[in-house]
């Protein structure tokens, strides 16, 4: 679950697809990716794709202050946050604004259902299918990211560890041939 913590302003320095960002550290040397916390954007190879960062393009190109409230860094180095921008003194987030509008899925990627659950997440989801918007305008069951990932990636080869049972068996028969070799060797002299 997202804690309360100190929300750093920060500038968006190019979309990388509908659920990261990259970032400008203005305190720190170079650029930091941002992934959404609790969203899970459609890839850009899958349909939705280019209109899912294409509206989170739309929606970061207001002339507001963003902020940016770090909850946790994952497996790849990113930082993983909510995204707020600041709108006539109201915080507005847009991670909640992407699955509002249709173009994100919630997800549970880095923490609890309860945290995304309470964070309002699901229900923008089902406002957005309800209203066919986004993702649903189209298809009342689109492919969500988890499993379009799943089913495009390249199955990884299993490596067979050599099995010491399959080895001594190898072995066993190859020295029972070479006793039945010795033996008839033997008679025949």
């Amino acid at each position: 679950m997202p804690s309360r913590r100190r929300t750093v302003p920060v500038a968006v320095r190019r979309i990388i697809d509908g659920d990261t960002v990259e970032i400008d550290q203005r305190s720190a040397r170079g650029f930091l990716r941002v992934r959404l916390f609790g969203i899970d954007a459609p890839e850009v190879d899958q349909p939705g794709g280019w209109e899912s960062a294409h509206q989170l393009q739309e929606l970061l190109d207001v002339d507001d202050r963003l902020l940016l409230e770090t909850v946790a860094f994952d497996q790849y180095g990113r930082a993983v946050g909510l995204l707020y921008w600041r709108r006539q003194g109201r915080r507005r987030s847009v991670n909640l604004g992407m699955v509002h509008s249709g173009h994100a899925f919630a997800s549970t990627y880095h923490r609890s259902r309860a945290a995304v659950e309470r964070l309002g997440f699901y229900r923008a989801e089902r406002t957005a299918r309800r209203h066919r918007r986004g993702v649903w305008a189209n298809d009342p069951n689109p492919v969500r990211p988890w499993e379009h990932r799943r089913a495009t990636r390249a199955p990884v080869p299993r490596r067979r560890r050599p099995s010491l049972r399959g080895c001594s068996l190898w072995i066993l028969s190859v020295a029972l041939v070479a006793l039945i070799l010795l033996a008839i060797f033997q008679r025949i002299e």
